[in-house]
């Protein structure tokens, strides 16, 4: 009976891997610029968000302060028709209207003030503030 035990050592030096490794490294370089791109995208995005959820939130500042004034204006009218009509200086159809005017002007006024909050709140959101902490 013979028992042979053999070992061996394999070594090998790739001298031509058929330009895997430049491909390797151009596809790496142009993942790295596509990553370069995407964060500058990003970037972008979010700081035009930033611009119109401020300029919105300025608008709806402002609009609030005009629909506010033709509020404050109507309900003058109003009450210059109401002591008129009561008087019976204005006929009903021509006090109607202006009641009517004054009723659309507060669901105006307050049609803004959701809105100036809800663009402030999303304004707050997009800074990444918030009324909770």
């Amino acid at each position: 009976q013979t028992d042979k035990w053999s070992a061996g050592l394999s070594f090998s030096l790739p001298l031509f891997s058929g330009f895997r490794d430049q491909s390797n490294v151009q596809s790496a370089k142009a993942l790295f610029s596509a990553s370069r791109a995407l964060e500058d995208s990003v970037r972008r995005r979010v700081l035009i968000d930033l611009h119109q959820g401020y300029n919105a939130f300025l608008q709806s500042q402002a609009r609030l302060k005009v629909d506010e004034a033709y509020r404050d204006a109507a309900q003058l009218r109003a009450e210059i028709a109401r002591k008129n009509y009561n008087n019976g200086l204005l006929k009903f159809e021509n006090w109607d209207p202006i009641e009517n005017d004054f009723i659309v002007r507060q669901k105006n006024f307050l049609q803004s003030r959701r809105d100036r909050v809800i663009s402030e709140a999303k304004w707050e959101n997009s800074q990444g503030l918030g009324a909770l902490p």
